[in-house]
C-alpha cells in the first residue's frame, strides 16, 4: 500500500471518491499563546492498492504527535478495498479524509500526523505550531 497524496487543511470531505480540500496545504499553525486550541484541522490521503492487497482488511491508525514522539490524538479504523467489477490492470485507489476539532497543541513546536496501515508507518505529514509575530504600529 503506497500514499500518493498526503495533505493537512482546514477541512477535508469525500464523496464518490474525491477529495474536496478547503484550505489546504498547512504546514504552520499560528497563535498567539500556547497552549493552543485549533478549532479545525483536516487531512486527506489517496491510497493506491495492489492486487495483493484487495479485498483484505487493513488496519489504519493516525497519530498525530509531537516532536518527542508523544501522542496528542490517535484515530483507529479498518479499511477493506474490493477489485472493480472491470478491472483493467490500473491500480485501484482509495480515498481518505479525517477531519479533528478543537485540537489542542499544549506547547509551540513541531508536530506531525503519522499513517499507519497494519502497524508500519507509510506517510507522515510534519507542520509546526509557532507565536504568531506582533505587528509593530507606526507611532
Amino acid at each position: 500500500m503506497q500514499v500518493n497524496s498526503a495533505i493537512l487543511a482546514d477541512f477535508v470531505q469525500e464523496n464518490h471518491g474525491k477529495l474536496y480540500i478547503t484550505g489546504g496545504g498547512i504546514d504552520t499553525l499560528f497563535a498567539n499563546a500556547a497552549p493552543v486550541r485549533h478549532p479545525s484541522l483536516g487531512i486527506a490521503f489517496r491510497l493506491t492498492l495492489s492486487p495483493a492487497e484487495l479485498g483484505r482488511t487493513h488496519e489504519l491508525e493516525i497519530l498525530l504527535v509531537n516532536a518527542d514522539g508523544g501522542r496528542i490524538a490517535t484515530v483507529k479504523a479498518k479499511i477493506q478495498a474490493e477489485r472493480p467489477v472491470q478491472s483493467t490492470g490500473w491500480p485501484v485507489s482509495v480515498p481518505l479524509a479525517l477531519n479533528f476539532a478543537q485540537i489542542e497543541f499544549p506547547v509551540f513546536g513541531e508536530y506531525q500526523f503519522e499513517l499507519m496501515v497494519n502497524n508500519s508507518s507509510i506517510n507522515t505529514i510534519p507542520f509546526r505550531v509557532v507565536q504568531a509575530p506582533t505587528v509593530q504600529r507606526p507611532a
